[in-house]
Formats: structure tokens, C-alpha cells, sequence
């Protein structure tokens, strides 16, 4: 086999040249074999798919550094020859990582765990659970800054953050066991005069609302974020209520460029049991009557259409809904009265901030309702 200077490797990441390798040692180059299934197996092993910019010729060559020793054979005068079935399996992508450091020791409490010896020395709690309770409640109510919180409590600022975002998990685990939909009977009992003249029928009223959020280094999730409405990145939920003002429905918050409709069907709120003639009023921006459970109708505020001026039936009708449809944004006013969403979500929150927004909806339906008889 000649062997030329400007012979080049054609396996990927790799720029060998010539028949002198890194280390001085001698290299040897060989051609993909003839035979069909071996040539399949070369291109396989070297990850190149034939095609416009690769293509099979007497050329292409693989160098010897990507062959086991196993696999050449020398002959007389040190020339390499290649064994038959050998396949080239040497190659940077392959390459195990560094070795790893060895474990740390295990601590003094690890082993008495594992002995179940001295089981009855627990960790010491810096505060109680009431104070700690009351801490998170500061921090969701009142926006304390966690800096604030540790020289109030006279403890570690990453204590403070420990204990709000254990608290929070837990309040929201122990209140998603509690079902917040109510039944149509339920509705009709507590359905306010407004409500039962104009729109009997009406199930829940939904709307949509932003919180601003920090803008994350990656462009492509900074994209997904960003709210052309609120021109900041955001993240959006959705709310819906009875017609007496309860918070019936909290979905997790999504990125601020999702539309409505496209929220309402990830939201989870179309599996909710629904009773056949029931209503869904909301904004002009939910066009959803197409998705809507079978016979459950939807209450938008009328288009304008290609008319320049609006009915008087469609102008009474925009009033009504409008005036009834506001009960929606007071509701999530109130969960936006919890001062932690006055400021801008951190990154570091927003592990949590699911769990924030739907505590925060839950503790503002034990507050005083909305709506008074």
C-alpha cells in the first residue's frame, strides 16, 4: 500500500494527515473494504452517512489509530496490513470520561442511621412550626424579602428558604386534595340575582392573567416568555369562578406567548364534569365554543363583524356580560394582592412558583367573598 503525505483520515473530529501520528508512531491507512455488509459496518462504525457531501472511493481512507492493536496485523519491513472482518472502533466520541473523585466519608449521624443507634438524636429546628408557618405567610402575604425574614427570625437567610419552600409544597399538596368544583345544584343554590335573571345557565366565568417574571440567558425560552401584552416576559394562568365569586378552578401558570385558547386546553378545565345545557362565559379573546364539552355553550361579548356600528341588542348584551364577566378580574386581584407578585418572579422561584400561585388562589377563597347578598 503507498502511502502519501497528504492522505487525510475521513472519520469525523479527527485531522490526521500523512503516516506520522501524534506520538511519533507510524500510521497506516486503509481503504473501506469491497465487500457490502463490511463497507455498511465501516460507514456505521465512522457515524458518516453517504450522501451529496460523502461519498464512497478508493480515496477515502481510515487511519490505523482508529483500529485495536488486535485488528493489524504487521508483515515484513513493519508494513500494516488489516485482518479480515476487522472493523474500526477507536474513536474520540468513545472516549470514557476522567475518573471520577471517591465518595466522600459518611458523617457521624449517617452511620448511627445505618447502625439505628442514637435514632432518638434528631436534627434541632430553628423555629417552631408555627413560626415557621406564619414566616411563609409573610413572605406570600406580605412580600418579605428573605433577607428581611432572617434578621426578623434571627436565622440564615438559606434557612429562610428552606422553610418557605417546604411550606409551600406542603400547603399545596394538602390543598389539592380539597375539590374546589362545584356541583350544578350547588351553583344554582348560591347563584346571585344578577346571574339568575341574564345568564342562568352560566358554570364558571375564566379569564387569563400575567405575572412578570425574570428573563432567563437562553433566547430561545426568553422568546416563549416574553407577553407582547404586558411587553415583559410573563408567566400565564388561568382562573375560573362561580357565579357567587368562588375561586372554582386554578391552572398551573404557562409561558406569557401562549394564547388563551391554547391555555384553556392544556389547563385541564374541559375534563372537569360538566352538566349538559351548562354555560362558560368569557372575554372575546377565548374562542373555544369548538372545544367546549358537548352541550356546554360559551358567553363571549358579540364581534363587530364587518359592520361599522354595533347593534343595540349586541351593545346591551356586551354591557351585561362585561358587567357580570368583572367579578373574574376582582377575584384575581385578590390572589394578586398577595405582595410577592408585586415584584418581578426571580429565576430561583420559578421551581415553585406553581405551587405559589395556586396556595396563594386557594387561601384568597377563605378570605371575604367577592360578592355579598
Amino acid at each position: 500500500m503507498a502511502l502519501k503525505s497528504n492522505i487525510r483520515c475521513c472519520v469525523p473530529l479527527y485531522t490526521q494527515r500523512g503516516r506520522v501520528g501524534p506520538k511519533g508512531e507510524q500510521i497506516a491507512f486503509f481503504k473501506f473494504p469491497d465487500e457490502e455488509q463490511m463497507k455498511k459496518r465501516w460507514i456505521h462504525a465512522i457515524r458518516r452517512d453517504v450522501g451529496r457531501f460523502f461519498r464512497i472511493s478508493a480515496a477515502l481512507k481510515v487511519c490505523s489509530l482508529h483500529f485495536k492493536l488486535s485488528d493489524i496485523s504487521k508483515g515484513l519491513g513493519g508494513r500494516m496490513s488489516l485482518k479480515t472482518r476487522a472493523v474500526p472502533s477507536i474513536f474520540a466520541w468513545k472516549q470514557t470520561s476522567p475518573r471520577k473523585r471517591p465518595p466522600p466519608t459518611e458523617r457521624p449521624y449517617q452511620q448511627q442511621r445505618k447502625t439505628g443507634r442514637n435514632l432518638s438524636q434528631k436534627r434541632l429546628r430553628s423555629l417552631k412550626p408555627q413560626e415557621e408557618l406564619f414566616l411563609t405567610l409573610c413572605r406570600l402575604r406580605q412580600g418579605f424579602a428573605e433577607t428581611h425574614l432572617s434578621h426578623l427570625f434571627n436565622v440564615s437567610q438559606a434557612t429562610i428558604s428552606r422553610i418557605i419552600i417546604s411550606w409551600i409544597n406542603f400547603m399545596y399538596l394538602r390543598f389539592g386534595v380539597v375539590n374546589i368544583w362545584p356541583s350544578r345544584e350547588a351553583i344554582n343554590t348560591t347563584m346571585p340575582e344578577d346571574f339568575r335573571k341574564a345568564y342562568p345557565s352560566t358554570r364558571v366565568i375564566i379569564d387569563c392573567t400575567e405575572v412578570k417574571c425574570a428573563m432567563p440567558s437562553s433566547l430561545l425560552l426568553n422568546s416563549e416568555l416574553f407577553s407582547t401584552y404586558k411587553n415583559h416576559t410573563t408567566l400565564k394562568g388561568l382562573v375560573g369562578i362561580s357565579p357567587s365569586g368562588a375561586i372554582t378552578f386554578i391552572s398551573q401558570l404557562y409561558t406569557g406567548s401562549m394564547s388563551d385558547r391554547e391555555i384553556v386546553e392544556r389547563s385541564g378545565i374541559l375534563d372537569l364534569p360538566f352538566t349538559e345545557g351548562d354555560s362558560v362565559m368569557a372575554d372575546k379573546g377565548f374562542t373555544i365554543s369548538d372545544i367546549l364539552p358537548l352541550g356546554v355553550s360559551l358567553n363571549i361579548p358579540p364581534f363587530l363583524g364587518t359592520s361599522t356600528q354595533m347593534p343595540p341588542e349586541d351593545v346591551v348584551r356586551t354591557q351585561e356580560i362585561a358587567r357580570l364577566r368583572i367579578h373574574v378580574e376582582r377575584a384575581i386581584n385578590k390572589i394578586k394582592n398577595f405582595h410577592i407578585w408585586d415584584s418581578v418572579i426571580p429565576l430561583n422561584l420559578f421551581g415553585v412558583a406553581n405551587q405559589m400561585w395556586s396556595v396563594c388562589a386557594f387561601l384568597s377563597n377563605i378570605q371575604d367573598p367577592i360578592l355579598t347578598s
